[in-house]
């Protein structure tokens, strides 16, 4: 009987172990430190896969100081063995054994609210994934009794004055947290629209200011042409590599009537001496 006993036992924790193996839960931290002033909405992420030849449950709790506000998306996964050496094109897929193999990628999303009046500058979030391998008709009690957990730490800097008591710390099932992604995702929708309007503005500022410049240097070259110049009163500055001299209106029209003259003279000699 005794020896019967230690068999069973024996059995007992090879199964153990053998189910064990299959759990094989892997994460990664994307996302897990967020600067947020006051009142503001923010968004931290991971990323969870299956390393285990297995498919497993992923259900996922949340412990944060009470005054936050905080929603897990999704609340839980369904992970496959998703281990592959020719992954497809789609999704996230994580290298393993230097480009030999992949792994599937999943992302959950943690959105926060930070409330107006802060309780701490820095709040820290604890994301806790808690993997069970899924239920099979052949499968025991062993199989539904194994867990594999982990827990994602995630912090909130929240710089201004604590103008709060402190809260305390709770813990929630996933499924149980706020309604915050709606919000959340609006939040940041208005303020890339804000920003990308601010930026247009500055963007068509400076375009503006650079097409005036550049108006403004073709016309300093088109009234510079030969060295001179004319100003809007009709005085004429004739720079020359001798000096600089200065007509008046009277003085400039009276060049240009002496200039005509000058010129039909000039191309009269020319052609008499031509037909001579």
């Amino acid at each position: 009987m005794r020896n019967t006993l230690k068999i069973e036992i024996v059995i007992g924790i090879f199964l153990l172990s053998v189910l064990a193996d299959a759990i094989s839960l892997g994460s990664s931290s994307d996302v897990n430190y967020l600067k947020l002033d006051p009142g503001a909405y923010g968004v931290f992420e991971a990323s969870f896969f299956n390393m285990g030849e297995e498919p497993i449950k992923v259900e996922f709790e949340v412990e944060y100081p009470s005054d936050l506000r905080i929603e897990v998306v999704p609340g839980e996964l369904a992970l496959e063995n998703e281990v592959t050496d020719n992954p497809d094109s789609s999704g996230s897929w994580l290298i393993l054994d230097g480009g030999k193999r992949y792994v599937k990628t999943h992302p959950v999303r943690v959105y926060v609210k930070i409330p107006p009046t802060i309780s701490r500058n820095i709040y820290r979030i604890k994301l806790i994934a808690t993997a069970t391998g899924k239920e099979s008709s052949g499968g025991g009690g062993f199989r539904q009794s194994l867990a594999q957990v982990r827990e994602i730490p995630l912090t909130a800097y929240v710089p201004g004055r604590v103008n709060r008591e402190d809260v305390e710390i709770i813990r929630k099932d996933a499924s149980s947290g706020d309604k915050v992604k709606e919000e959340a995702e609006q939040s940041f929708i208005s303020e890339y629209q804000g920003g990308a309007v601010s930026q247009g503005r500055s963007g068509s500022t400076e375009r503006g200011l650079e097409k005036r410049k550049d108006t403004s240097r073709k016309s300093e070259d088109k009234k510079g042409i030969l060295g001179i110049t004319r100003d809007s009163k009709g005085n004429t500055q004739i720079n020359l590599p001798t000096g600089k001299i200065s007509l008046g209106k009277e003085q400039t029209e009276t060049a240009i009537d002496i200039g005509l003259i000058t010129l039909i003279i000039s191309i009269a000699s020319l052609i008499v001496r031509i037909l001579k």
